[in-house]
């Protein structure tokens, strides 16, 4: 017995027909989303759009890049902030690619060490504190500051002196260890003569403390109120 065929009727060919070309159409739409870029439009995504570690040097020109504002640590220097305007660097040994120190350059090359400082333990041969004494029958007989401006003091502090008796003077440089002194008469007019020679002689009664004559030793020698300096080593 043989099969019986019947054809489709119009609505199924229709149908059949609609299926393949809606078929092909989702193909050729695929095919064309997965080969190109098209899909994104330009400057469309945001930041946070984008999974984090995705962007690699293969996709970001670098060249494009600015400078970073500010840096812990810049390439040409490894412990300045500014290496342009490093100029007064606490030291030279902080700014890795410096030739010179502008500071050094100041001190005509000389390292700090060979500078003698205010120091009145130091024993680099410094004055540690000199005085001028403007003696006379009137000068205080008790301990007073000194204010000429012609006095120094290592330790910072005054530098006292009083009239003991005539031709003897007690100078006293406050804060001081200082045990060795020398000065000169600063000889003056009197009587109708000059005094060429005088002699101040000390004898330290305690750090930085002095007793101080002057005397005359032109015949008869005395003692004589001629101002003098004192000067401690």
């Amino acid at each position: 017995m043989k099969g019986i065929v019947h054809r489709p009727s119009g609505a199924m060919a229709v149908a059949i027909t609609a299926l393949v070309v809606a078929l092909g159409g989702t193909a050729a739409a695929a095919s064309h989303l997965v080969s190109g870029n098209s899909l994104i439009k330009k400057n469309s995504l945001s930041g946070n759009r984008l999974r984090n570690g995705t962007l690699t040097g293969k996709q970001i020109n670098l060249t494009k890049l600015g400078t970073v504002p500010s840096a812990t640590s810049a390439s040409t220097a490894v412990n300045a902030t500014n290496a342009v305007n490093a100029k007064n660097a606490t030291t030279a040994a902080t700014a890795a690619n410096a030739t010179t120190a502008a500071n050094a350059l100041d001190l005509g090359g000389i390292p700090a060490s060979g500078y003698t400082r205010s120091s009145c333990s130091s024993n680099t041969g410094q004055i540690k504190g000199f005085a001028f004494v403007a003696a006379s029958t009137t000068f205080p007989s008790t301990l007073t500051a000194l204010s000429s401006g012609l006095e120094y003091n290592c330790s910072g502090e005054a530098v006292e002196a009083s009239r003991v008796a005539l031709g003897q003077y007690e100078v006293k440089f406050l804060g001081s260890t200082s045990t060795l002194a020398y000065g000169n008469a600063i000889q003056a007019v009197s009587g109708g003569g000059i005094h060429f020679n005088d002699v101040v002689t000390f004898e330290n009664i305690g750090p930085g403390d002095f007793y101080v004559w002057v005397t005359d030793t032109y015949p008869p020698s005395a003692l004589i109120d001629d101002s003098f300096d004192i000067e401690l080593l």
